[in-house]
């Protein structure tokens, strides 16, 4: 009835008083909760605002297959291969299993 209950919620309540730094495990977390941490993604994050506008960092995470996340990197693709192929002149982008700076 309502004592389980509580001791449940009593459990959660004390759990997430004492664990509220950034661990090796938040990957598994969505990126609200990480925020919510102290350390690590929050450090990130921290001052951007909430509301996607212009000049905004985004972080995309990859999840068919391994779940990864796009790291963009200040590398351009060349204008033209040496075997002649041309290409984007784009910048790189590939998929770290962790969270950084440049997600």
């Amino acid at each position: 009835s309502a004592v389980p209950i509580g001791i449940y919620l009593a459990l959660f309540y004390l759990h997430f008083g004492i664990l509220y730094k950034a661990g090796v495990h938040d990957s598994l977390m969505t990126s609200q909760f990480q925020a919510s941490l102290e350390g690590g993604l929050g450090s990130i994050i921290r001052g951007q605002p909430s509301v996607i506008a212009h000049g905004s960092q985004v972080t995309l995470r990859h999840t068919h297959g391994k779940t990864c996340w796009l790291h963009s990197h200040e590398h351009l693709y060349p204008v033209r291969y040496a075997d002649g192929r041309g290409s984007s002149h784009q910048q790189q982008v590939s998929c770290y299993s962790f969270k950084d700076i440049n997600n």
